[in-house]
């Protein structure tokens, strides 16, 4: 018999393309299925697609499929389709990314791709005496998607803003990453907005822009010399010297400090007034912040500690930080969540499934950061919301619960950040 959780392919009948929203599931127990192997999360999947048997009394009681919503909390839908238009289809390879052909990409032909992906997923929950088996299946609700430079603020609003017909389940954060904080202090082209002035009216006036970010503090060097900035292109303005020097420099201790390259240090100081501005106009506006940290978990959460309010709401997002970062965090913010992405299905990401493991349930969001990150087993792909549910799995495998439990709890994280 199935368990809670079970994954199995969903058979290609119309009845089971039926939706119907819950807010939260009761499991219950499932009738006898096939015989499945299953992996030691309790997860089992059948790799033709077939409707799990059922006694004939089961089939005239079943309820109707039902869905558990989801929301990817942070995506950048601008570079999704951009890459996933650029993308290079090989004829000797067959895509089974279940995305349209290059060229062809935009919000209502993802969409209709997705809607196919998620059916193939199907949770069959447990039935009672006085309960039949339900089929659940996971359904995109909503994505957040974030506008973070000046590049990017263009390009989502042009997305959500100006156009005719906004896509519908569509948000969007507005605000400066801190690769890109120069943007936020330059003036706007052609008399436009600058990014400051852009995201504060957006945020206090738009009702599709639900929150400030991303922002905050990145300390990372990658020895290549490059690093992707908030527009999503490689940015190659920090110097390898740089590099070199702040190897070793943490960035709590005032000597090393003192010790950076000079460019280095005014990059820092940019970043950090870049991110005070936003956590203040956050505060001023009553809106939820999405944090963004790498390298700098002392000068982040000093700062943060500093500029918000303790009941603030807060998303720190694609969490790859110190388990103790994130103590420290949940603790002193009550109304804070941690961001999970792919990275926690990756084989070398141990630190972060034990961050997941740590950190309680109901502070979980679930988001991709796509494009980048696609989870296993779509590595290679170009990350997209339609890829929650393999993070929402192996999340679920982490804590040993349901993946059900998952999403519902996740869900209603994300109406208490970001009341979507």
């Amino acid at each position: 018999a199935l368990r809670p959780g079970a994954l199995v392919r969903r058979a290609a009948s119309s009845a089971w393309h039926r939706h119907a929203h819950v807010a939260r599931m009761a499991c219950s127990t499932s009738a006898a299925g096939p015989a499945l192997r299953h992996d030691a999360r309790g997860i089992r999947r059948v790799r033709k697609i077939r409707r799990v048997s059922a006694s004939s009394a089961d089939v005239a009681t079943a309820a109707p499929p039902v869905t558990l919503p989801y929301v990817d909390t942070h995506c950048h839908l601008d570079l999704i389709f951009e890459k996933m238009n650029a993308r290079v289809v090989s004829a000797k390879k067959k895509d089974e990314s279940g995305m349209p052909p290059p060229g062809a990409v935009h919000h209502a032909s993802w969409l209709r791709a997705v809607r196919e992906l998620e059916s193939d997923w199907v949770l069959t929950s447990r039935k009672t005496s006085e309960m039949a088996a339900e089929t659940v299946s996971p359904r995109m609700e909503a994505c957040l998607t974030v506008a973070c430079s000046a590049k990017a603020q263009a390009r989502v609003r042009a997305l959500l803003i100006e156009c005719e017909s906004p896509p519908e389940g569509v948000f969007a954060a507005f605000g400066c990453h801190p690769l890109s904080a120069s943007d936020w202090f330059a003036s706007g082209d052609a008399g436009g907005d600058s990014v400051a002035a852009a995201t504060r009216r957006l945020v206090a006036t738009h009702p599709r822009v639900v929150a400030v970010g991303e922002c905050g503090l990145d300390y990372y060097f990658q020895p290549s010399g490059h690093v992707i900035n908030g527009s999503g292109e490689k940015d190659a303005k920090r110097r390898a010297s740089a590099g070199e020097k702040t190897a070793t420099a943490t960035e709590g201790n005032a000597d090393e400090k003192n010790a950076l390259d000079p460019e280095e240090r005014a990059r820092r100081e940019t970043q950090a007034k870049t991110f005070i501005a936003q956590m203040a106009l956050a505060s001023e506006l009553g809106a939820p912040i999405v944090v963004h940290t790498r390298e700098a978990e002392e000068d982040t959460l000093r700062l943060m500690r500093e500029h918000l309010p303790r009941d603030h709401r807060i998303h720190v997002h694609c969490f790859t930080s110190s388990a103790w970062l994130a103590r420290e965090l949940l603790a002193h913010f009550p109304n804070l969540c941690l961001g999970f992405t792919g990275v926690v299905t990756f084989k070398n990401a141990p630190e972060v499934r034990e961050v997941v493991a740590e950190t309680p349930l109901d502070r979980i969001l679930l988001e991709t950061d796509g494009p980048y990150m696609a989870p296993a087993p779509r590595r290679g792909e170009v990350a997209h919301p339609g890829h929650v549910p393999y993070i929402a799995a192996k999340i679920a495998e982490i804590k040993g619960v349901s993946i059900e439990e998952v999403f519902v709890a996740a869900r209603e994280a994300t109406r208490r950040v970001y009341g979507i």
